[in-house]
């Protein structure tokens, strides 16, 4: 193999802020396409060394590529036509937060990678911040890196950097909601949840779809919140518990019994009479309320304090399971976990996302799973797309996961075939 041409390139040492040695055998050149449809890479960077550097492995790695050392000469920028940001958050007149807010504001759609020597967790609130304010983060590297580091984001970013058709949320006139819940043109999907010492199915969540006659199956971020607005939940949550009801004791007619998870709006916890109303048709359809998980998300249940704790204690007296969903993203988790009786804890998938790739939030999340077997409550690793995030759960101590790397969710008549697949794999 032979040395790169152009200039030799020089080691920084890590006081000095830059990047580990270069390699010195030739590059690996993903099968680039050609200079028409290079994509365009921006390095923000003021140290003019370091962003020569970077622009030396971008270009092997196939990108075109421009340096703005400062805040003044990115507003002359059009963002617009690079696919890839590479960002230091230690700018002399201006901090990189100051930067994420400006490329959020002009709606940035390129990639971002974050770099500088500052700690890590500063990196990662920074990368938090960029996410939350809807900027598309490919990663984040700690100087000194490595050039492979830079080039494994870089080829990563190709993947996905290049604009692709998003399918935007329908908006669904009040009358099609109405209508759709009134007439019952509600589905209801199931995603599997296995435990992970033993890989077995041990239940699904059900998930509430709608039938529109025009766009075909639609999730519930289509149509919940106008769900809520209209004063409908109270309806969609009996009609997705009925169908629940009704599939489980299908399911246990043919031999398979099955515990469902179902979703709980915090509109739904002012009806005191509910616990009440979904034992009673749990019985008529000839299954046992114990077979059955209420899950409420932790932030809600700070808008209802004192009905909430009424009606999820009356659940757990008549024999539903409680879950606390997307554990982690609210503020009074501590407090909500000793005042409610819950059974399950889920650790909200960000989480489960964050621990892969930091220490930080691994420290957080093992220190939360420990906290819910103390509790003696279950814990359920949602998000789980990698089999790298199921190593992690399992090394946590998680007892459940769900996720996309099991299954998706799917119709209700899919399930038990899909069942008998798992268990002959497994």
């Amino acid at each position: 193999m032979t040395t790169p041409t152009g200039d030799e390139p020089k080691r920084k040492t890590e006081a000095q802020g830059g990047v580990g040695e270069l390699e010195s055998t030739s590059w690996p050149v993903d099968s680039s396409p050609g200079p028409e449809l290079r994509e365009r890479l921006l390095i923000v960077e003021d140290d003019p060394e370091i962003g020569a550097l970077i622009g030396r492995i971008a270009e092997k790695c196939g990108f075109e590529t421009a340096i703005s050392a400062d805040f003044e000469t990115l507003h002359g920028e059009n963002l617009a036509s690079y696919s890839v940001v590479i960002l230091d958050l230690h700018l002399p007149r201006v901090d990189g937060v100051e930067i994420i807010r400006f490329l959020a504001a002009e709606e940035c759609q390129a990639g971002l990678i974050l770099v500088s020597g500052v700690d890590k967790r500063l990196i990662k609130a920074a990368e938090k911040i960029a996410r939350e304010r809807g900027l598309r983060v490919v990663g984040s590297l700690t100087k000194p890196f490595h050039p492979t580091e830079l080039r494994k984001f870089l080829q990563a970013s190709r993947r996905t950097s290049l604009p692709t058709p998003q399918t935007p949320i329908p908006q669904l006139s009040d009358e099609e909601v109405r209508r759709a819940v009134n007439e019952g043109a509600i589905d209801v999907h199931y995603q599997p949840k296995v435990h992970l010492s033993s890989r077995r199915v041990c239940g699904v969540e059900a998930l509430a779809r709608m039938n529109h006659p025009d766009l075909g199956l639609l999730t519930a971020g289509a149509f919940i919140a106008q769900v809520e607005k209209l004063g409908l939940i109270d309806e969609l949550t009996q009609l997705v518990f009925e169908r629940a009801f009704e599939d489980c004791g299908q399911w246990k007619k043919a031999g398979q019994e099955m515990g469902v998870s179902v979703n709980f709006s915090v509109q739904s916890l002012h009806h005191l009479a509910l616990p009440d109303e979904l034992t009673a048709l749990a019985l008529t359809h000839g299954v046992a309320p114990s077979q059955f998980t209420v899950e409420i998300t932790e932030s809600s249940l700070a808008q209802e304090p004192i009905r909430a704790l009424d009606i999820l204690t009356r659940f757990r007296l008549k024999g539903f399971g409680l879950s606390i969903d997307d554990f982690g993203t609210g503020y009074s988790t501590l407090q909500q976990l000793e005042r409610i009786p819950f059974g399950e804890l889920k650790l909200d998938r960000s989480f489960i996302r964050g621990a892969v790739e930091g220490t930080g939030a691994r420290a957080i999340l093992s220190s939360s799973v420990e906290l819910a077997h103390k509790l003696e409550m279950r814990v359920v690793a949602e998000g789980v797309e990698t089999q790298q995030d199921w190593v992690l759960a399992a090394q946590l101590g998680c007892d459940e996961v769900q996720g996309y790397l099991i299954s998706r969710p799917m119709a209700r008549e899919m399930l038990l075939p899909w069942l008998q697949g798992w268990h002959s794999e497994s």
